[in-house]
């Protein structure tokens, strides 16, 4: 982990600390094995707020007054998204290809806009979002709810190559 006075990095995301202390709200999108959200509360006393789309991640994660997990895909509209579930479980995606949606590790997953999770958390402000839903960034980014991204203060986005 690397740490200076004006930024800080969790988990190869890097933030601004001077945004982040015990009153701060982290979203956190792609919480995976939650890693991520315990260190931000442990170093900052934050809540964190986020979704893990992984069934088998999800319900390993424990809520608390401040980690909450959501099993949810942050996706472009609200419903239903297949997903697949891979053997690397950094790899997992939504897929949007109707022949792979035959495969077994392919589950079904409730889906919700950004701005949908954060009405539905009455979330009005974010001290920080970390982006990291293994392909989806760009239809988060490219949906109707652009306009959202200006609760938070500031962003750490993880791309993927693989969409």
């Amino acid at each position: 982990m690397r740490t200076s006075h004006l930024v800080d990095q969790i988990m190869e995301h890097t933030f601004f600390r001077r945004e982040i202390d015990n009153k701060s709200t982290v979203v956190d999108l792609g919480m995976n094995d939650g890693r991520f959200a315990r260190e931000m509360h442990e170093k900052f006393g934050c809540k964190v707020i986020g979704v893990e789309a992984n069934p088998h991640w999800a319900c390993k994660l424990t809520n608390s007054d401040s980690i909450i997990c959501h099993n949810l895909a942050i996706s472009a509209s609200t419903g239903n998204v297949k997903f697949l579930i891979a053997d690397d479980d950094e790899a997992s995606h939504i897929i949007s290809n109707n022949a792979a949606a035959m495969d077994p590790a392919v589950t079904e997953v409730r889906s919700a806009s950004l701005g949908t999770f954060l009405e539905e958390n009455c979330v009005t402000e974010v001290d920080l979002l970390k982006v990291d839903i293994e392909g989806a960034e760009l239809q988060m980014f490219e949906g109707p709810d652009f306009d959202v991204l200006t609760k938070a203060k500031q962003l750490s986005v993880e791309f993927h190559a693989f969409f």
